[in-house]
């Protein structure tokens, strides 16, 4: 029984330091959420790009309802400069599957868009995979 808690013990303080490794090291952690959510990435800068131009066609191409179309239109129209350099530099941070077709990515970019915050600001996107494509569902910002 000691013998089982010792390697439990190990285990978790494993876990622990390899999550507070993974979490606090921002580059390990852009680098992984690129490998993983890549595909999304290259979704998420046009989709940004196109609000940036006003291209209400190809955002509804990449899109599912109006909401994200709508957001990503106003972001353009009223922070054209930041939601293009949103676009260019637009890098996942972290991401999670709400089941086979369905997932939530956070990004985060060299822009700011809230100059209130001393942190990062937060664009979050609800991807849902229809007929094999992957189209943006919702889209959002963290309040300033």
């Amino acid at each position: 029984m000691n013998r089982l808690l010792r390697i439990l013990g190990i285990a978790v303080l494993g876990l622990v330091v390899l999550g507070f490794a993974v979490h606090y090291d921002v580059r390990r952690t852009h680098l992984i959420a690129a490998a993983v959510w890549g595909r999304q990435t290259d979704l998420a800068r046009a989709f940004v790009s196109h609000g940036a131009a006003a291209d209400s066609l190809a955002l509804v191409h990449l899109s599912t309802a109006p909401q994200p179309v709508v957001w990503a239109l106003t972001f353009g129209r009223t922070e054209p400069r930041t939601a293009r350099v949103v676009a260019q530099t637009l890098r996942p941070v972290w991401g999670s599957h709400r089941g086979p077709d369905t997932l939530l990515v956070e990004y985060d970019a060299e822009a700011r868009w809230c100059p209130a915050r001393d942190e990062p600001n937060v664009l979050q996107l609800v991807y849902v995979r229809l007929a094999g494509r992957w189209r943006i569902a919702h889209a959002g910002v963290e309040s300033c």
